[in-house]
C-alpha cells in the first residue's frame, strides 16, 4: 500500500514537471500567435510585386487608339491653283474635314537616367522600413509577456507563503484549543488565532483571483490554456552587458534614413533626360502624304520610327525644395534616434540600480527569515507552557511569513529586473 502511494506521488510529480512551461516557450508561442506575424509575409509579397511592376517599365510600352474627328478648317489648295487645274479637268478637292484613325504606338527606353533602378531601390527601402516597424512592435510583445509571466510567478510565490502561513496558524490553533480544554488558555486566544487564519484564507482567495486574471491574459497571448500549467522559474542569470545597444528601434531609424537616401536618388534620377526608340503607325485618313490625300480621299497605312529624347526641366524648379524637404526628414529621424538613445541610457541605469538594490536586499533576507523563525519557534515553546500572550505569537508568525514573502518577492523582482535590462538592451 505504501509502495503504491509513493509511486502515485512520483507520477504526480513527473506530470507536474512535464507540464511546466518556460518564459522562452511563452515568448515563442506569443510571437507565433500574434496577428502582426502574418504581416511580415504580406509586406514582403507586396514589395516583390511592386518591384516587378517597376521593372516592367523597361519593357516596350504599347498603346493603341482610335479616333474620329471633324474640324472646321483643313489643308487645301489655293483657290487660284484649284481654278487653274479645274480648267484641265482636275478637281483639287483638298483634305476632308471628317478624319479617322486607328493606330498604335510602341516606345522602348534606351536610357532612363537610372529612374527605374532608383524607384526599385526606393521600394525596397520602404519595405525595409515596414519590416523594421513590425520588428519594433513585435519586440514590445516581449515586455508584455515578461510582465505577465513574472507577475504570475510573484502571485504563485505569495500563494505558497500564504499556504505555509495557514499551516503554521492551523498548527498553533490546534495547540491552543488543546490548552483551552486543559484550562491553560482562554477561548479568546483561540478566537484570535482563528480570526488570523480566516484572514489568511481571504488573502489566499484574492491571490488566486489575481493569478487567474494573469494566467488568462497570458493564455490569450500564447494561444495556449495556461490555467493549470506550472510556470517554471527562470534560472538566475548574470546581469547583461549594457555597452552595446541592439534594439530593433535602431534598425528602424537606419532603415528610415536609407529610405530618404533612396528618395534623394529618385529626385536626381527624375531630372535626367530620357532616351528611347519609338514606332507609330495607323490606318486612316488623312495619311502622311498630304498632297495625295487632298486629291484622293482614301484610307491608308502610315508609320514612322525614330529616336526620341525627353527632358522634363520643370523638375529643376522643385529640386532644391525637394532635397531640403528630405534633409529635414533625415534630421528629424536623427533627432528621434538621439532621444531614444538618451531615454534608453537613463532606463538602463535605473534598471542596473534596481538590480544592485535587489541583490543587496537578498543578501540579508535569509538571515532575517532565520531570526524570525527562531523567535516564532521559541514563542511556540513558551505557548506550550502557557507563558506567552497569543497576540505576540500571531505577530511573530506574521513577521516570519512577511520575511519569507519578502525574500520570494525580492528573488522574482531581481530576475524581472535582469530580464527588463535584457529587454532594454536586447541582450
Amino acid at each position: 500500500m505504501i509502495k503504491k502511494f509513493i509511486t502515485s506521488i512520483a507520477l504526480s510529480t513527473l506530470a507536474i514537471t512535464a507540464s511546466a512551461i518556460t518564459l522562452d516557450e511563452c515568448q515563442q508561442l506569443a510571437q507565433a500567435q500574434y496577428p502582426l506575424t502574418a504581416e511580415y509575409g504580406l509586406v514582403a509579397k507586396t514589395a516583390q510585386y511592386d518591384i516587378e511592376n517597376i521593372s516592367k517599365n523597361n519593357l516596350p510600352q504599347v498603346s493603341a487608339y482610335a479616333q474620329a474627328t471633324w474640324q472646321n478648317r483643313v489643308a487645301s489648295f489655293p483657290d487660284n491653283m484649284a481654278a487653274m487645274f479645274s480648267k484641265t479637268g482636275i478637281d483639287l478637292k483638298g483634305v476632308k474635314k471628317d478624319q479617322y484613325k486607328i493606330g498604335a504606338e510602341v516606345n522602348q527606353k534606351l536610357w532612363d537616367g537610372g529612374d527605374v533602378k532608383s524607384q526599385q531601390e526606393s521600394r525596397r527601402a520602404e519595405s525595409e522600413v515596414s519590416k523594421a516597424k513590425l520588428d519594433v512592435e513585435m519586440y514590445q510583445l516581449r515586455k508584455r509577456i515578461n510582465d505577465l509571466f513574472f507577475g504570475t510567478l510573484l502571485l504563485q510565490a505569495k500563494a505558497k507563503q500564504n499556504d505555509e502561513l495557514q499551516k503554521v496558524l492551523s498548527s498553533n490553533l490546534s495547540l491552543i484549543n488543546a490548552n483551552v480544554k486543559g484550562g491553560t488558555a482562554m477561548e479568546s486566544d483561540a478566537e484570535t488565532v482563528k480570526a488570523e487564519l480566516l484572514s489568511a484564507r481571504q488573502q489566499r482567495i484574492d491571490i488566486e483571483e489575481a493569478e487567474k486574471a494573469y494566467r488568462s491574459m497570458l493564455s490569450i497571448f500564447t494561444g495556449k490554456n495556461l490555467s493549470n500549467e506550472v510556470l517554471e522559474m527562470p534560472a538566475m542569470c548574470e546581469t547583461p552587458n549594457a555597452d552595446a545597444l541592439l534594439r530593433p528601434e535602431i534598425r528602424l531609424y537606419e532603415a528610415q534614413k536609407a529610405f530618404w537616401n533612396a528618395q534623394k536618388n529618385n529626385v536626381k534620377a527624375s531630372l535626367m533626360p530620357k532616351v528611347g526608340l519609338f514606332a507609330q503607325g495607323y490606318y486612316g485618313y488623312p495619311g502622311y502624304n498630304m498632297f495625295d490625300d487632298m486629291l484622293h480621299h482614301d484610307f491608308s497605312f502610315n508609320f514612322m520610327v525614330g529616336v526620341k529624347v525627353q527632358w522634363n526641366i520643370g523638375g529643376l524648379y522643385r529640386k532644391k525644395a525637394n532635397l531640403q524637404k528630405i534633409d529635414v526628414a533625415q534630421n528629424d529621424i536623427s533627432a528621434q534616434q538621439e532621444v531614444f538613445l538618451f531615454n534608453n541610457s537613463i532606463e538602463t541605469q535605473q534598471e542596473q540600480s534596481q538590480i544592485s538594490n535587489k541583490q543587496r536586499q537578498l543578501s540579508a533576507d535569509q538571515e532575517i527569515i532565520d531570526l524570525r523563525t527562531s523567535v516564532r519557534k521559541a514563542t511556540e515553546a513558551k505557548l506550550s507552557n502557557g507563558i506567552i500572550i497569543v497576540n505576540d505569537l500571531v505577530r511573530y508568525i506574521t513577521d516570519e511569513n512577511q520575511a519569507k514573502i519578502a525574500k520570494s518577492v525580492h528573488e522574482i523582482e531581481l530576475l524581472k529586473s535582469i530580464y527588463d535590462l535584457k529587454f532594454t538592451t536586447n541582450k
